[in-house]
């Protein structure tokens, strides 16, 4: 099938070399795709590198985007790192189904048909009755977690299995004001639990190598950066909120593994932490909304359509609005 498709085109655009999506949208929404995919994959490495530029007017340095990125290296003990697989494990571990809850139930004598209840009211039956509700997943907890690496750290610093570390960043910021190395990592808007765990293990990898402080180093391009008394802040952010900025998203799985507000930035809150100022976000769209009127000839040249004012211009007024 796909050898008789490949041989009828090898263009993307006509539709026959995507014959899914080609049976669902016309020749005009593949091109445009094609161009969204290719705008997005290229500006993810441009936005790091603004996040950078704007960073370095507010703190004492700053390194992001293409040729711009931070590695974090150092050595960690293999029973820290084993801490850290079993914290995302349990944060894997689904929470006990109703067939757990009801059984936990029967252990203590108390027959009950499964489908009277809810889940909720199962839990609730539970803790009424005494029954030892079986463990969930465990929730995010930064406070918690920054402690149980401490520990561990503190247990086996001197140990003889380190292990060597190096960690890419996104964007890294130096604050020497408040001693603090801010390594951000930006995400779209639904990443899967894969990037999620990985992005997950990095992020507490981090923690651990700040505690580290004698053998973590931070480079970029091959050089040092004179960076090794700040502590390692490690943030994982998403450049907009799904809804727009008037609505605080809910990032189901994200929240799974990231505590929002002090792991996770969203939108706004991650420009503000970059720009120093709650007006970053709004005063960058702006300045794409320029742009936007600047090049949009351009733009209809290269879709080969025109846009629409009304789309356009609700679109800028939701971008920008603070009071909705």
């Amino acid at each position: 099938l796909t050898s008789a498709i490949a041989a009828k085109s090898g263009k993307a655009e006509d539709g026959l070399a995507k014959p899914i999506l080609g049976a669902f949208f016309t020749q005009e929404s593949l091109v445009l795709m094609s161009l969204e995919r290719s705008l997005s994959t290229s500006m993810g490495w441009r936005l790091d590198k603004i996040l950078a530029m704007i960073a370095r007017e507010e703190y004492a340095s700053a390194y992001g985007g293409k040729g711009e990125y931070v590695t974090v290296k150092g050595k960690l003990p293999g029973e820290t790192i084993q801490l850290i697989d079993k914290i995302i494990n349990e944060m894997k571990t689904p929470d006990p189904g109703k067939k757990q809850l009801v059984k936990a139930l029967e252990d203590k004598g108390h027959k009950v048909n499964i489908n009277h209840y809810s889940r909720g009211e199962l839990i609730e039956l539970c803790e009424r009755k005494e029954a030892t509700i079986p463990p969930g997943r465990r929730r995010p907890n930064n406070e918690a977690e920054i402690e149980l690496i401490r520990h561990s750290i503190n247990q086996h610093e001197t140990s003889t299995s380190l292990e060597e570390i190096g960690i890419r960043v996104d964007v890294f910021i130096v604050d020497d004001i408040e001693g603090v190395n801010y390594c951000a990592e930006s995400k779209t808007i639904k990443p899967d639990k894969g990037q999620l765990i990985n992005e997950k293990r990095d992020h507490l990898k981090l923690i651990a190598l700040s505690m580290m402080k004698g053998t973590t180093y931070v480079t970029t391009n091959g050089e040092d950066l004179d960076v090794r008394g700040n502590e390692i802040k490690p943030i994982l952010g998403t450049y907009y909120e799904a809804w727009g900025p008037l609505v605080e998203s809910n990032f189901p799985t994200i929240d799974t593994f990231f505590e929002k507000g002090t792991q996770f930035l969203s939108g706004k809150w991650l420009w503000e932490l970059v720009g120093k100022s709650e007006d970053t976000y709004e005063e960058f769209m702006s300045l794409l909304w320029e742009i936007h009127c600047d090049r949009k000839k351009d733009l209809e040249k290269m879709i080969g359509s025109t846009f629409s004012k009304d789309v356009s211009n609700i679109g800028y007024l939701i971008l920008t609005s603070k009071n909705g």
